[in-house]
């Protein structure tokens, strides 16, 4: 009899969960519609030396680099080059395996407390995403 009573319980709670993940309105698939949306993130920028810069995109994730456009050893096996084309833009671009995966061209605001990021991502399977 317990054991009937504990596969019933079991049953209503596989149940009832199923039905509560199926109700719930943030559960599935969703496409990023960038005509509708402001991403914004935070990176931070600092200068360490003679045209030479920490990137931190999130927590722990430092990269160090000179601004001198060349590939240079960057996390997770890839390379970064940071070409400064005006005092206040940057042509970033980072490369797996010598394929680019994505170029971002910053702009500093006339206050220096915003950056503009004109992100192109480029995927291997040939396809291009553009996010400004």
């Amino acid at each position: 009899m317990a054991k009937r009573i504990v596969q019933l319980l079991l049953a209503i709670s596989l149940l009832t969960g199923t039905l509560w993940a199926a109700s719930d309105p943030f559960a599935g698939k969703w496409k990023l519609n960038p005509s509708r949306s402001r991403l914004t993130d935070q990176m931070k920028v600092k200068a360490v030396g003679p045209n030479k810069y920490d990137l931190i995109f999130s927590g722990d994730n430092v990269e160090t680099v000179t601004a001198d456009g060349t590939d240079q050893p960057a996390l997770f096996g890839t390379t970064l080059s940071v070409t400064v084309e005006a005092p206040d833009s940057w042509k970033v671009v980072r490369k797996t395996n010598g394929r680019t995966e994505i170029i971002g061209l910053w702009k500093l605001s006339d206050d220096g407390n915003a950056l503009t990021d004109s992100f192109t991502g480029y995927h291997a399977n040939g396809s291009v995403s553009n996010l400004h």
